[in-house]
């Protein structure tokens, strides 16, 4: 009977404190991590709490790391009252799903953890898209569309006064077309900024340990993967947003393709599953205009997760470098895979304007030098596991 008495008083003083807290606004959009259900049971109860009070240490004093990473819920180095506010917010007890979720960071969808067929099922592409295997990966989120060319200055205006090197990188039609003409090393030092600037932990370092963010010259960085911030989704992860949880279709909405669902090169008579009308290589008539020949994001229908163009208007820089043979390593399924760990170049997904319709399959991989810089190179990010 004590032990219940003292176990509902403790959740009746956090619940109660977790409706002031969050009645005040302590959940905005900072890109604070709103999640407190650290054993992963799907509701915040007394054993999370357990996990939480083992952690807290008061204002300004540092937790022991990494077991009370998840705890330090603002991410600012240790666990005291602004994290058992959030905390608490989110508090429920025993066997009841938290009323509060993790927000999607801005312009970001979440896509759900899971298996997919990863590789060509339709046996029609190339050795490099084989054998079709098995693949999980956790949760994550994923920009909505491909990173636009406002997005990237606004980003790159505070980052060349932060110590990158990215002044004058990035080209694009328009503030609402994709950015391009960005290497693999401009990319994802714009994703170290990108995450400076909202407050979170960047991903690419040039060290080991961690200490010295990336943000000069080119060079392979290591990654820091449990870190909060931006980065560049792995092969697997794009490949798994892009079929939109449809693993056995040719494109992201279904088996054939025409200019009403991307900004691709049409060639009617060259294969079968292109519907165009267009019979000679014809790139997309609303947008042929000056070259490049990008099209405003989102201008084309969304696939089943909400992500636009992941098919054509610009290719996508990926995290991974590329390797022929990489869908032969097993055991399956792979588990969260991120690639070689070296390589000479790096992979891009998606296709572009310029590529046909063979090219746009969702299968198909390619891959550049990671300092090539092309008017149909972009990219997309990624926020890992919520």
């Amino acid at each position: 009977m004590q032990r219940f008495t003292r176990q509902y008083s403790v959740f009746a003083v956090v619940a109660v404190f977790g409706a002031l807290v969050a009645g005040a606004g302590v959940h905005d959009a900072r890109g604070v991590t709103w999640s407190s259900d650290f054993d992963g049971d799907s509701d915040v109860d007394l054993a999370d709490f357990s996990t939480f009070a083992a952690c807290f240490n008061g204002p300004n004093r540092l937790p022991v790391y990494p077991s009370c990473e998840s705890p330090d819920l603002d991410v600012d180095g240790d666990v005291d009252l602004a994290d058992f506010g959030i905390f608490a917010a989110c508090f429920n007890g025993p066997n009841r799903v938290p009323a509060c979720q993790p927000d999607p960071p801005i312009g970001m969808v979440l896509i759900p953890a899971g298996e997919f067929q990863m590789g060509d099922t339709f046996g029609e592409g190339e050795p490099r898209e084989t054998p079709v295997h098995a693949v999980y990966v956790d949760a994550f989120y994923i920009d909505a569309t491909e990173v636009t060319k406002g997005l990237w200055d606004e980003v790159r205006l505070w980052a060349t006064e932060s110590g990158y090197d990215l002044a004058g990188i990035g080209l694009g039609k328009a503030s609402n077309h994709p950015v391009q003409t960005v290497s693999w090393y401009d990319c994802v030092k714009w994703c170290n900024a990108r995450s400076q600037k909202e407050g979170r932990t960047p991903f690419y370092y040039t060290d080991a340990g961690f200490t010295v963010i990336y943000k000069t010259g080119e060079l392979a960085p290591f990654m820091r993967w449990e870190a909060n911030g931006f980065r560049l989704p792995t092969e697997a992860e794009w490949e798994k947003a892009a079929r939109g949880g449809l693993d056995d279709y040719r494109f992201p909405w279904g088996n054939t393709i025409n200019h009403d669902y991307a900004n691709y090169r049409a060639c009617g008579y060259c294969y079968p599953y292109d519907t165009s009308p267009y019979w000679n290589y014809t790139y997309h008539p609303d947008y042929d205009d000056v070259r490049p020949y990008t099209s405003p994001v989102g201008s084309f229908p969304p696939n089943g997760y909400g992500l636009y163009d992941v098919t054509a208007n610009v290719w996508e820089w990926c995290n991974d470098w590329i390797d022929a043979a990489y869908y032969s390593v097993g055991p399956y399924p792979h588990v969260n895979p991120r690639g070689p760990t070296t390589g000479t170049y790096r992979t891009i997904r998606g296709s572009c304007w310029g590529y046909y319709a063979y090219i746009c399959r969702i299968a198909y991989r390619y891959s550049y030098w990671a300092n090539g810089r092309y008017d149909d190179l972009g990219c997309r990010c990624v926020v890992g596991s919520p």
